[in-house]
């Protein structure tokens, strides 16, 4: 074993203790007065929570009755004091504002992984010379005894919801009692209820926010791997260096919420992603340094450029003066607060982010380049293990990654790497020959960006940090001596155009959909988000012409109190509705963009729901007002737009929603057999969808209570609304994780190492970039030449024993004919 394997074996094993070595050694070299924020932060948690922490677990040995200890108690006391502060205190800060139950949670499984290396520990004595127990204030003899005979126990058995939901909550307690560093506060949770959460106390966040000298005490324990992660041989034994079996592996191959799921798989039952999954590991990265160089700056000099990061908070809502019993105004409040919350929860993980970007780059510098642990969904859907940055993260996480090794650009990399510059400033919709004119009519000005980026800023305009890390490789390039052999670490992305529908409209042979979608060659690109725009458009001429016809009154009819509404006739809910929607009508008329049908038009094709593409229009602003707050009456307006979309989404593309339709027929008539539903996707992978009806139970502290669900899958039944709206969503992304898989597979026929994916976008060194488009669409074409519709109906009919009706009839698309489409993909 290298020198360097053994390094990151170290790394695993004791990324929670050098975390307190960290913070011991930063503790002695600084004066108090003159620590920084975050070292504040932590001595503040640790001096107090150390103790009280050693207490419990004093309590705890001498068999002292507390409540729920036979759940909390053995986790508690096989970890040392020092190490279940410092986890507790970094993990309330990377999860800043959350729920307590989710808070809990997180806590409990940094517990569990702690566990699992201590046992590593044990087990490997030639990997770690002795193991360090001597931490702040010493075990016991009799508390080390118990910690040896803990360790195996509770890292080979599995943790339920009931015993995390005790381990973390016990934590949470000791922090509200004994610090001043967190609070508890009031949150509204995805599912717009309100709970109690816990916060980083605001003034400490914020200087946190300010100073980052000692980002490493705050970063999470696992990180990208120095060499290449292992590959998968079993569900359990792959990725990470440590743990080969189910209770020592830290993240296995699958991830499900389906509790029974990893039972029912092996990887045999996999097909070809294992294969694909493996290859993929194999990525080396590196640190795009033009854009941690330039955010750095930004984030140190409060640059006007900060604005790219959304680092600004917004003023909460204020709940004075709402008439609850008015459902519209109350309406009204929890949208506006919503919108809200959403904003400053994405600010909060977006400086976090930045952090862990930062100190990950820096912790890494020494190293020529880095890899990530991949996993894969109940779907097949690839996913890299998160680590503090991810190649499938945000516009930001993205470019700050590039490939280590550079390949020089070739015969046609050059014209590639321009296509892609202009991708990421937003002109992506044109031929490609238009696009390389557009990059080339603005050659001068993106020189100035890469020359300094914080004097010549249009690089922020569209795409942000993405455009400027493509500016800087395609400027070094177009001035060097010969353009085509300047090596190249950028991964030039392919990405199918609205894949869902692409995926629906192959399936039922539909040329509406395919020429929509770029699947029927053509000498300019189609594109599917400006019909459903002029759908949109059409719709709210139509409102407008039959109520002025039906002589509506310009007017929103008056507020009603809930138990007016409950009066109204059928024919006065019509007639309000009608209203409504004309004065929304004439809100939108004129204002309606491409960029406002297009999330809703591109998650339609996997399921989303009517009043997702309501939250969809809110969260993305749309509904605001100049000053960025919420129009008076934006339900209103929100409710049009969705409906307006939808209709437009539905009467656009008609054979994918009969798709659609007929699989949630199918899934409903599993559930009223009482049956969950599986099927094998194109690269051999079996799908298991089994949602089943949330059961929770309430567990009393006295910090609170605490909500968790229930695991007893004998006691559940199937949630059929769960397993109607999530078969079409499902099924399609299981035709696209196998298209993913079939071409990484065949891209390492190719002798291509390195592969940039995300679900429906690939991303290879420019000068394999016309070799990837061709692959791509060839794959398309083997998986879709199956009638997939047919063999999907044949196995359920199987597992059922029923005869099912017919799909719908299918259309006459060739589906040959991608293979001349260079717009498929592009």
């Amino acid at each position: 074993m290298t020198d360097l394997y053994l390094e990151q074996q170290q790394l695993e094993i004791d990324a929670v203790e050098n975390g307190v070595l960290r913070y011991n050694k930063a503790l002695s070299e600084c004066d108090r007065a003159a620590q920084p924020p975050e070292m504040r932060y932590i001595s503040q948690g640790m001096d107090k929570l150390v103790p009280a922490i050693e207490e419990l677990q004093r309590r705890v040995v001498s068999g002292e009755s507390m409540k729920g200890m036979q759940s909390w108690g053995m986790p508690i006391i096989s970890v040392s004091a020092e190490k279940l502060a410092l986890l507790t205190l970094t993990t309330i800060f990377n999860y800043d504002k959350s729920s307590r139950t989710s808070l809990a949670s997180h806590i409990a499984e940094a517990v569990l992984m702690e566990v699992v290396y201590e046992k590593a520990k044990f087990h490997q004595p030639g990997l770690v010379s002795r193991m360090d127990l001597k931490m702040k204030g010493g075990y016991s003899t009799q508390m080390k005894g118990r910690l040896r005979a803990s360790i195996p126990t509770f890292s080979s058995k599995v943790w339920t919801s009931h015993i995390k939901m005790h381990i973390g909550a016990v934590l949470i307690n000791a922090v509200l009692e004994c610090t001043e560093v967190v609070t508890t506060c009031r949150m509204i949770t995805s599912t717009g209820r309100w709970a109690i959460g816990t916060q980083v106390e605001p003034e400490i966040r914020e200087a946190i926010d300010m100073s980052h000298s000692n980002l490493a005490l705050l970063r999470p324990m696992l990180l990208p791997m120095i060499v290449p992660p292992k590959d998968w041989t079993t569900l359990w034994d792959g990725g990470y260096l440590i743990g080969d079996d189910e209770f020592s592996c830290v993240a296995p191959l699958v991830k499900t919420g389906f509790k029974n799921h990893l039972e029912l798989i092996t990887v045999e039952t996999m097909g070809h992603h294992v294969a694909a999954t493996n290859h993929l590991q194999g990525t080396k990265w590196t640190t795009n340094r033009i854009i941690s160089d330039t955010v750095s700056h930004i984030h140190r000099t409060k640059s006007e450029l900060g604005s790219i990061l959304k680092l600004e908070p917004l003023e909460l809502v204020k709940k004075e003066g709402v008439n609850w019993d008015n459902p519209e105004e109350s309406l009204q409040y929890k949208l506006s607060a919503r919108a809200v919350y959403d904003h400053n929860h994405k600010t909060t993980g977006q400086r976090t982010l930045f952090h862990y970007l930062l100190d990950i780059s820096k912790t890494f510098g020494k190293y020529e380049g880095y890899y990530f642990q991949w996993q894969v969904d109940f779907r097949g859907r690839f996913y890299p293990r998160f680590c503090g940055m991810d190649p499938q993260g945000d516009k930001l996480n993205k470019s700050y990654l590039k490939f280590a090794q550079g390949k020089e650009l070739g015969p046609d990399g050059y014209r590639w790497l321009t296509i892609h510059l202009a991708n990421c400033m937003g002109y992506d919709k044109e031929s490609l020959d238009d696009r390389v004119k557009f990059v080339e009519d603005r050659a001068e000005e993106i020189h100035n960006w890469v020359k300094d980026p914080l004097e010549h800023k249009g690089w922020a305009v569209e795409d942000t940090t993405m455009s400027l890390a493509a500016a800087e490789e395609w400027s070094q390039a177009t001035q060097s001596p010969s353009p085509a052999s300047y090596a190249s670490h950028l991964p030039i992305a392919l990405d199918g155009k609205c894949n869902g529908l692409q995926h629906l409209s192959a399936l039922a042979r539909d040329t509406v959909g395919a020429k929509a979608t770029c699947l029927i060659p053509d000498e300019i690109p189609q594109d599917i988000y400006s019909l459903v725009w002029a759908k949109v458009d059409e719709r709210i001429d139509y409102t407008i012409k039959q109520a002025n016809l039906d002589q509506i009154a310009l007017e929103l009819p008056e507020k009603l109190t809930t138990e007016n509404v409950k009066e109204l006739t059928a024919d006065d809910k019509e007639r309000r509705k009608r209203q409504q929607d004309f004065v929304s009508a004439h809100h939108w008329r004129g204002k309606t963009s491409r960029k406002l049908v297009k999330r809703g038009a591109m998650t339609w094709g996997y399921g989303v729901t009517e009043q997702g593409i309501m939250t969809q229009l809110i969260s993305d602003g749309f509904i605001n007002d100049d000053d960025g707050q919420l129009l008076p009456n934006a339900p209103v307006y929100a409710a049009y737009m969705r409906d307006c979309i939808y209709w437009a989404v539905n009467n656009t593309v008609l054979s994918a929603r009969d798709v659609m339709e007929w699989l949630q027929y199918v899934a409903g008539v599993a559930s009223a057999e009482g049956k969950a539903l599986w099927w094998t996707n194109p690269a051999g992978m079996r799908i298991h969808q089994e949602y089943l009806k949330p059961e929770r139970k309430r567990m009393d502290t006295t910090g609170g209570s605490y909500w968790f669900y229930i695991k007893n899958l004998e006691k559940r039944k199937l949630s059929v609304s769960k397993q109607k709206n999530g078969i079409a969503p499902n099924f399609v992304h299981s035709i696209d994780a196998a298209h993913m898989a079939a071409v990484v597979l065949r891209l390492k026929e190719e002798g291509i190492t390195d592969i940039h994916a995300i679900h429906d976008s690939w991303g290879v060194h420019a000068r394999h970039t016309t070799l990837l488009n061709r692959i791509i669409r060839e794959e398309f074409i083997r998986i879709h030449e199956r009638n997939l519709l047919q063999e999907f109906k044949e196995e359920v009919e199987a597992q059922l024993g029923v005869e099912l009706e017919p799909y719908p009839e299918q259309g006459d698309f060739d589906v040959r004919q991608v293979i001349g489409s260079k717009y498929a993909f592009s």
